[in-house]
């Protein structure tokens, strides 16, 4: 770049005003010479990754069911955020609120697009709310809808990186919730197909620490007791209250449950 040849052809009249052309001129070539070398990272929006944000001001616990090329459940305490990556895509989103499997309530969100492009990236957030509504549109849903929805590793995004065989944990984290539900309702083919899957039989709930097992003998489900002993589950695991499933079935009065988890090697004392 040569300057100084430029510079020696100013007039006095106009110098000031074309050396600052000329400036400019050369600073925006320079800037652009920098820009190919370097190719920084905020130059090209395909190297950022789409981000969803689901914020819970529903004043109950969200389990979050994201349904789309990157399928993900995620679990959102009351009045905090989770930020999960995902691919590009149409998407819709199953909600699940409350904290008693009894009363659970379950919403369904419509479809949204996320975008990728080479000037476009995604970065969508949404609200759950109680009400049906929000900055995002929501209808009713049922628990069957809700638990037919099973995100499995396969409606995951292609490149996650993980190994051959190797559990996602946000899918294996909604399938051990799903077991213990399952459980609970006395639904002993929804246990099976859940186990069948990979659902960790001992998981414990996060609240309370309840297992599969210890629900289904407080509920006197006995062959749900059954299925869950013959696949393994400890018989003396004790739930967050010091209460093994043979105390809560005594106490219930579930004689067949007791009899059952007694044969398995249940822990009288």
């Amino acid at each position: 770049m040569q300057i100084k040849p430029m510079i020696a052809h100013l007039s006095r009249e106009g110098g000031m005003k074309e050396l600052r052309y000329a400036v400019k001129i050369y600073a925006a070539l320079l800037l652009a010479i920098v820009c190919l070398l370097y190719n920084p990272p905020f130059l090209r929006a395909e190297d950022h990754p789409n981000t969803i944000t689901f914020d819970n001001q529903s004043g109950e616990p969200g389990l979050v069911k994201l349904i789309g090329p990157t399928a993900k459940s995620v679990e959102v305490p009351v009045g905090e955020s989770r930020t999960v990556n995902a691919a590009a895509g149409e998407y819709y989103i199953l909600v699940r609120y409350g904290n008693n499997p009894k009363a659970y309530r379950y919403a369904k969100g419509d479809p949204f697009i996320v975008t990728q492009t080479a000037t476009e990236y995604s970065a969508t957030s949404i609200t759950l709310h109680k009400v049906i509504g929000g900055n995002y549109p929501t209808r009713p849903a049922s628990s069957k809808e809700f638990d037919d929805a099973v995100v499995t590793m396969e409606g995951a995004a292609k490149d996650d990186g993980k190994k051959p065989g190797q559990r996602d944990i946000s899918t294996s984290r909604m399938w051990d919730t799903g077991i213990i539900d399952a459980a609970i309702k006395g639904d002993l083919k929804g246990v099976q197909s859940l186990l069948a899957k990979g659902a960790d039989v001992n998981a414990k709930r996060s609240d309370d620490g309840a297992t599969a097992l210890y629900m289904a003998s407080q509920e006197g489900h006995t062959e749900v007791v059954k299925e869950l002993l013959a696949k393994g589950a400890d018989v003396n695991i004790k739930a967050g209250n010091g209460a093994t499933a043979l105390i809560i079935a005594s106490k219930e009065s579930h004689t067949e449950v007791v009899k059952e988890l007694l044969a398995k090697g249940a822990d009288v004392n």
